[in-house]
Order: C-alpha cells, then structure tokens, then sequence
C-alpha cells in the first residue's frame, strides 16, 4: 500500500486521533437534524417518467 505524505497539521491531527485526545461535539439536536437530512434526502417523494416527446413544427 503507497504511504501518504501528510503535512505537519495533518500528522498532529492524525497523532490526536490515535491517542484518543478528540472528543466529539455531536449533540443529540445536531444529530436528530443529521438523521432528519439523511432521511429527506433518501425520500422518494416524486415519480419521474421519461418520454420520448415528438418535437411539433409551428406553422406562422
């Protein structure tokens, strides 16, 4: 597998992760609207048909 080069941000956030230092700052409100999004976005709300339309010439 091909090693990624990471900058010094990234290796310090990357060296927090592991040790177990970041804490999330998911709250239940945050969450709920999470789910709700995810939910909507799934949603089959509209049936969409797709039809071959004949083009009609406009006689003037």
């Amino acid at each position: 597998m091909k090693e990624i080069k990471l900058d010094k941000s990234e290796r310090e956030m990357l060296a927090a992760y592991e040790s177990g230092a970041l804490e999330s700052v998911l709250t239940p409100a945050r969450k709920k609207q999470i789910k709700e999004v995810a939910e909507n976005t799934l949603k089959k709300d509209r049936h969409v048909t797709a039809r071959s339309v004949k083009s009609r010439r406009c006689v003037a």
